[in-house]
């Protein structure tokens, strides 16, 4: 790799691959997962892992298509460990399905099989493109010397990508679950129709039509680990509000 002050800026039609990814998952899940950029875990060597994700199809892509991209195996072993982000999201679609009480291997199975995958019914989205081991560590200056810090890169790409997740969430999915607190007030642009948020410690919610919008804390934070059927009774709450809108009948005959 060359220095941390030298420059090597990637071909402009791979940056702009690079910048164009919005997720994994089917583009019109009904359950949507909004992150503000995917975190590493254990990454491959950073130059592998544009050189891969720059060949991916925006702005959605399979999540098995990425298994490269993810070296810990989440996606690939035969019985992948559950990654710390993941682990929520999963409980909370199987119990969308009504399967609440559920074993670790069967949660396995779902990150492997069903998570982040284009045929089932949920989306990964996030809010920036780049990947990072957290907020705190800026690893892109050599390739985008255009953001020769993550300030630069947060402040040019921000308001831009709020716009391009609005665009996306036009279809109308039935519930949209962003997570981390720092980033709540980005969040909240991306539903600028809502005018009041409603709160149920740790999160705050809203409704709009058939969707709701839940914001959390970090999916691996205590908070959301001492909260976290609290977070499924909110999602499951969405299911049957979304169900009662479009046959009222059948919800006053309940």
């Amino acid at each position: 790799m060359t220095s941390a002050n030298s420059s090597n800026p990637l071909p402009v039609a791979q940056q702009r691959a690079l910048l164009a990814f919005l997720g994994y998952g089917n583009p019109t899940a009904e359950t949507v997962f909004l992150g503000m950029g995917e975190g590493f875990v254990k990454a491959p060597p950073l130059e592998e892992q544009l050189a891969i994700r720059a060949t991916f199809a925006a702005p959605l892509v399979d999540l098995a298509v990425a298994a490269a991209v993810h070296p810990e195996k989440y996606v690939s072993a035969a019985r992948p460990p559950l990654h710390p982000t993941w682990n929520v999201m999963i409980r909370v679609l199987l119990a969308l399905e009504g399967k609440r009480d559920v074993l670790g291997e069967d949660m396995s199975l779902f990150q492997r099989d069903r998570l982040g995958r284009t045929h089932e019914s949920s989306a990964l989205l996030e809010l920036l493109p780049l990947p990072s081991a957290n907020i705190a560590t800026w690893c892109y200056a050599e390739y985008f010397p255009q953001f020769p810090t993550r300030d630069r890169y947060v402040a040019a790409l921000l308001e831009a990508r709020i716009r391009d997740v609005q665009r996306h969430l036009a279809y109308g999915p039935r519930l949209v679950i962003a997570y981390g607190e720092p980033f709540w007030d980005a969040y909240r642009r991306v539903f600028p129709s809502v005018r009041a948020w409603s709160e149920r410690a740790p999160f705050q919610f809203a409704d709009v039509g058939e969707m709701r919008i839940i914001l959390t804390p970090r999916m691996t934070s205590r908070a959301m680990n001492a909260s976290r059927g609290e977070l499924i009774r909110l999602a499951c709450e969405s299911k049957s509000r979304a169900r009662a809108i479009a046959s009222p009948s059948l919800a006053d005959s309940a």
